[in-house]
């Protein structure tokens, strides 16, 4: 296993910005497992490919599937899941991020969590807890996914730097 380059994580952390998912899943059977997945789909197998071997350099497991949209066009998914890969990653490109750092830090600071707790599922009072906290995450994932702003209203002025100071969300 090698360390990327910061320009490697620098371009890891805009494909995900831009092509990435950060989900919480809950599989019920056979008992309840909680599951952290951040996952980039894409048309284009050469970006697709670029990633799978940034991710074999760091050292990642992930999976890579295939499936169809809609319109019958055809896409490439890359999927990390596993605290121990997820760590990793994270560490690489939340300093990069931009519009999915909250998410990114959030799993990482749930990691950071869940390393101090007991490993398994010693009893039902450590289960509920640890049901709690995943329950706290994704719901924050989900409120900051559904976040959704008065845009009409923002100054915009040709080659100049968008200015978001009066950025209201919409309730």
């Amino acid at each position: 296993m090698e360390t990327i380059s910061k320009e490697e994580a620098a371009w890891l952390a805009g494909i995900l910005d831009g092509e990435g998912c950060l989900q919480i899943g809950i599989r019920p059977e056979p008992r309840e497992t909680l599951r952290l997945l951040v996952e980039i789909v894409n048309t284009c197998p050469y970006m697709i490919r670029r990633v799978s071997e940034i991710y074999k350099k760091m050292g990642l497991v992930f999976c890579i599937g295939f499936g169809h949209w809609r319109n019958d066009s055809e896409y490439l998914k890359i999927a990390v899941s596993g605290h121990g890969s997820l760590e990793k990653l994270l560490e690489a490109v939340i300093p990069h991020l931009t519009t999915k750092r909250e998410q990114a830090e959030l799993i990482w600071n749930f990691i950071q969590w869940r390393k101090t707790q007991p490993y398994g599922h010693p009893n039902k009072m450590y289960r509920v807890q640890l049901a709690l906290e995943y329950r706290k995450l994704r719901e924050q994932l989900v409120a900051h996914h559904k976040r959704r702003f008065s845009l009409q209203r923002l100054p915009r002025r040709a080659s100049e730097v968008l200015d978001i100071s009066q950025l209201e969300a919409k309730v």
